[in-house]
């Protein structure tokens, strides 16, 4: 189950970007850009969409008890969201604010990256880019942007970290509970509070 899990969240998640996304960068796109995943794009809000209904499917199709089988699921969550966040750091997504550029934790993402498309379509005041606009229009961007986005708090390393505390206190949970589902609803939980 969990490689079936693995491959739909994966295939959820690429579908709710390209949705998300389908105005900026499809609609008028050769159809083949929807599967270039190497170009960035996956929405953490599909892999569960995909993923919940094929589980309770086979709870249901191998008459497994509901709440004991969520305890035993309970790990995959935080374990896949750290290396969600860390993905998210490598594609340039999911930023934090602005901070100043002395911040010992300031980072800045190379051109081309969405933290980097979200300041230029700001500084340029359009609501999409194309790379065709930004060389037609490179004398209107600050200097600093031609060498990457303004830097930014890296939230995503944080909430990698905050969803490895989440595993180890789901690991040290197991087997400490005294009833079925109660693991399952610790990173449930604290996926609450990081959203």
């Amino acid at each position: 189950m969990f490689s079936i899990s693995l491959v739909l969240g994966m295939i959820g998640a690429r579908v709710f970007w390209v949705v998300e996304n389908w105005d900026a960068l499809y609609a008028n796109a050769p159809w083949t850009e929807v599967f270039r995943v190497d170009r960035g794009g996956l929405s953490w809000y599909g892999g569960p969409a995909f993923v919940i209904p094929a589980l309770a499917l086979y709870i249901r199709m191998q008459k497994l008890p509901v709440l004991r089988t969520l305890d035993l699921c309970a790990l995959s969550l935080p374990y896949m969201q750290i290396w969600g966040r860390i993905g998210c750091y490598l594609a340039g997504c999911c930023w934090g604010d602005r901070i100043s550029p002395e911040h010992a934790l300031a980072v800045r993402f190379p051109p081309g990256s969405p933290a980097w498309e979200a300041h230029v379509m700001d500084a340029l005041g359009v609501p999409s880019l194309s790379m065709e606009y930004v060389n037609a229009h490179a004398g209107q961007l600050p200097a600093e942007l031609a060498t990457g986005s303004y830097p930014v708090f890296p939230i995503q390393l944080f909430l990698a970290g905050a969803n490895l505390v989440a595993f180890f206190a789901v690991l040290a949970y197991h087997g400490r509970h005294e009833r079925s589902g109660q693991v399952g609803a610790v990173p449930m939980m604290l996926l609450a509070i990081e959203i």
